[in-house]
């Protein structure tokens, strides 16, 4: 047993840094342009697909921005869940102050975005997302507040070559009289974990016997077609050699869906035959819309190939950004920065996915920072890169290097200044089982579970797994967050209690497709 004193093993050594420009933080003189900012983020994506010593994941282009800037081995976000986590980014602000804790949730109207801050400083604010979740609703415009153009040409999710059209066509479509801001989010690494390019784990699709569709489940990808048919009732019917479940199943109109029977299995569980029936009440010349999403049953050693697959794949499209950047004269003199949401969970603890815990497989992500060219926050980005650092601290970093005012109410610091971070993460029912908060240092990391009113607590030094709870014994070394992590979980509690939290039905369909 290793005393709560007793600390292994020496930071390794920041590598060499680009030739620096002697001068203060970068703030533009009077007159100068502000830098582009291109903010690149993969849903879902470990930190240890990107920091990878053994060279299991082969990712070049990322590496490449990586050598072309700074890499901050510790970054963390603050909830493994896509909404609270982008919206905790652009905010820089918990998400227990927001009471964003859960996907689908209402972003309030009154919190400052830095989509907005830019466009008040004079930005073209350009987005392309991947994912639903980021979408908004009808009623809610999420994060698409403050954006010029916000392209959410997307319900469920979308792979990266499509992805890869619309951020190419949004960046022909600058304003070039305006300095840019553009948001490109992908998500390929996230569940359903896809075989990029194999067909051949297929399911056979018949309406009324007659065959429709060949359906490649490794592949994964949502599918729309359309049928017409006769006034009466109708089987829709799948069935393949492998057991696969559908994630999502509608016929009909977006607006006026038929009712679906299940027959024969049922929603968003495995097995190798399902059978749907739906009535046509009118004989019509409109075609039906048929919309279907599935996904095949694999094993743990194929989960983890598949993501590895899906990082690889989302690589080679992110190297054609980063051409295309470089082509048209973006790349040196822009700020570019590269992160994910969260992280996940590919075995350890158990688990699989995200959401759940606050493990560091799902809360420690990639990030690296490429000021403009010659800017000299070089070096004290670089002074920070094997800190711990939240991405809390996104925001007021993107805004110091451009020179440009704080974020209103931001609660980040800078990563030019010297960062000696606690990081504050959660994560919440009902997406999650339990409601958690927890606490990090350079050290240790401390988890209250609020429903059991019970402490787990961690020494990521010497137990890097996370393996063995060390409260009884080290508890009081961080005894001030005893009664920090409470009221946290109190302040998060508060919003449930207003019970303005709730999800529309539409949501909480496109949510449950997704695994949440």
């Amino acid at each position: 047993m290793v005393a709560c004193s007793a600390v292994r093993g020496v930071r390794r050594m920041v590598g060499i840094l680009p030739a620096l420009l002697v001068g203060g933080c970068g703030v533009p003189r009077e007159g100068v342009r502000p830098p582009d900012i291109i903010l690149i983020v993969v849903d879902t994506l470990r930190a240890d697909s990107i920091l990878d010593p053994e060279g299991i994941v082969s990712t070049p282009n990322i590496d490449s921005l990586a050598r072309d800037g700074i890499s901050f081995s510790e970054a963390s976000a603050q909830a493994p869940m896509t909404l609270p986590s982008h919206a905790s980014m652009f905010s820089s602000r918990f998400p227990f102050e927001m009471g964003v804790l859960n996907n689908g949730e209402h972003v309030p109207e009154d919190l400052p975005l830095l989509s907005q801050w830019l466009q008040e400083q004079g930005y073209d604010t350009r987005a392309v997302i991947s994912l639903g979740v980021l979408a908004g609703t009808k009623d809610d415009p999420g994060l698409r507040r403050g954006f010029d153009s916000y392209d959410q040409e997307v319900y469920f999710m979308e792979d990266a070559p499509r992805v890869l059209e619309r951020v190419l066509d949004s960046l022909s479509r600058r304003d070039p009289s305006r300095p840019l801001f553009f948001f490109a989010h992908f998500c390929d690494p996230h569940e359903p974990y896809d075989a990029p390019g194999n067909s051949s784990v297929a399911a056979q699709v018949a309406i009324d016997a007659a065959p429709c569709l060949k359906y490649s489940l490794a592949e994964s990808p949502p599918w729309r077609g359309e049928v017409t048919l006769e006034k009466g009732e109708h089987i829709l019917e799948i069935t393949s050699a492998v057991r696969f479940r559908i994630r999502h199943v509608q016929v009909g109109t977006d607006r006026d869906p038929l009712p679906l029977t299940w027959q024969e299995g049922k929603v968003m569980e495995y097995g190798r035959a399902m059978r749907i029936a739906f009535e046509v009440s009118s004989r019509s010349s409109q075609p039906l819309a048929v919309h279907l999403w599935m996904d095949d049953e694999i094993d743990v050693d194929e989960t983890r190939s598949r993501y590895r697959q899906e990082v690889e794949f989302v690589d080679e499209h992110i190297g054609r950004i980063l051409g295309d950047l470089k082509g048209v004269g973006l790349y040196d003199e822009s700020l570019i920065i590269f992160t994910s949401d969260h992280g996940e969970s590919l075995g350890e603890h158990g688990a699989f996915g995200h959401v759940e815990f606050l493990t560091e497989p799902m809360l420690r992500v990639p990030l690296i920072i490429k000021p403009p060219a010659g800017h000299p926050g070089w070096k004290r980005l670089a002074e920070n890169a094997e800190k711990v650092v939240p991405l809390l601290d996104l925001t007021p970093t993107i805004l110091e290097i451009a020179g440009l005012p704080p974020l209103p109410g931001q609660r980040g610091s800078s990563l030019l200044t010297r960062h000696d971070t606690v990081i504050t993460a959660e994560t919440h029912t009902p997406q999650a089982h339990w409601d958690l908060v927890g606490l990090r240092d350079e050290r240790f990391k401390m988890i209250y579970i609020a429903d059991r009113e019970v402490y787990v607590m961690y020494d990521l030094v010497n137990d890097p797994q996370e393996l063995e709870d060390v409260f009884s014994r080290c508890g009081q070394e961080r005894a001030a967050w005893i009664d920090r992590l409470p009221a946290l979980a109190a302040a998060a509690a508060s919003h449930r209690d207003r019970g303005d939290m709730a999800v529309d039905a539409e949501t909480n369909e496109m949510l449950r497709a997704l695994g949440y």
